[in-house]
């Protein structure tokens, strides 16, 4: 028996870590789309011997590596006279691909308007938020022309519309954590506030 056959599965896959991900174990769990637990276990202390699942993955995500090689340790990992190429795409993929590149052109128009009206919208809907956030309850304030209590008071009591978004419990409602208010809530009351 040669050297290369005494050496075990779990050294072949050790040298395909380092071969390919430079003894990166992360980047090859996540390239073989094996967990990093498994390749631990099996480059690890416990030195488990790799699942039929876990070879087939490994010989999916690098398929230039000889599978007599990775399980027996036979002939050498990679088979120089083996030319690796990609399928020609067929007609049927090379036209739905121009489909869907001139149905992409012809959207951009409207994604931009559909952008330019999110920006506008954004500009409009900003949000303050009570409660967690000093500085928003300023900005909150500045905006009503008020203390922040009077402006926390005000979303409080109700004056102000606002929507709840803290921890379900009446001790953090009571101390007012997380009420979010949109600045179209803020110019309603505004507004409601200066008609007689």
């Amino acid at each position: 028996m040669n050297e290369k056959e005494r050496k075990s599965v779990n050294q072949r896959i050790a040298e395909l870590v380092q071969c390919y991900h430079k003894g990166n174990k992360s980047a090859f769990a996540k390239a073989a789309d094996i967990s990093y637990q498994s390749l631990g276990s099996i480059l690890g202390s416990r030195q488990s011997v790799p699942s039929v699942v876990v070879l087939q993955k490994i010989g999916a995500a690098l398929p230039q590596v000889r599978m007599d090689w990775l399980v027996l340790g036979k002939g050498d990992m990679v088979e120089t006279n083996k030319v690796i190429s990609l399928p020609l795409p067929s007609d049927d993929s090379v036209a739905e691909t121009k489909n869907l590149t001139q149905r992409l052109a012809e959207n951009r128009a409207h994604f931009d308007i559909l952008m330019e009206a999110l920006v506008e919208e954004r500009k409009l809907g900003r949000v303050y938020r009570i409660g967690v956030n000093r500085p928003m309850e300023r900005k909150l304030a500045d905006r009503l022309s008020s203390t922040e209590e009077e402006a926390r008071e005000l979303v409080f009591s109700g004056k102000i519309c606002s929507q709840y978004s803290g921890p379900n419990n009446d001790k953090a409602r009571r101390n007012g954590a997380s009420y979010l208010i949109t600045e179209q809530a803020v110019r309603d009351f505004l507004a409601t506030e200066q008609t007689p």
